[in-house]
């Protein structure tokens, strides 16, 4: 019941948290280790390196290009522009999310299709 569930946001909060400060260490030490690649002439990332690492996400992630491509082009950065952090970090979450959406909805018109393969978790964690 309702005692359950007050235990379990703590914890929900807990791991989102946890969750949220790997990823976010996994973009800095990404981004460090990109931006310390290829030529000195600027320290940072470059926008044509962000923006096919960014098309490499979602294309290895099998996100369909008609969803893909709308994303790209607002999200992307022009060859010689510099990619701060937090334009990094807002990138891959993006497209990270993106792909989650992509994977969920897929499992849910599988489901419509044929309920038989339903599986016991879509994401809604109860209890």
């Amino acid at each position: 019941g309702g005692r359950g569930r007050s235990w379990a946001l703590p914890s929900w909060a807990s791991a989102a948290s946890s969750h949220r400060t790997a990823f976010n260490n996994n973009v800095s030490v990404a981004y460090a280790c990109l931006s310390a690649s290829g030529r000195k002439k600027k320290p940072g990332l470059d926008g044509r390196t962000y923006s096919e690492l960014l098309k490499r996400i979602c294309r290895d992630g099998e996100a369909p290009e008609e969803v893909v491509a709308p994303l790209l082009h607002k999200i992307q950065c022009r060859d010689h522009e510099a990619v701060p952090l937090d334009v990094f970090r807002a990138g891959m979450l993006t497209c990270f999310v993106l792909l989650e959406f992509v994977a969920r909805a897929g499992a849910l018109y599988q489901l419509l299709e044929d309920p038989t393969l339903a599986v016991a978790d879509l994401g809604n964690e109860e209890g």
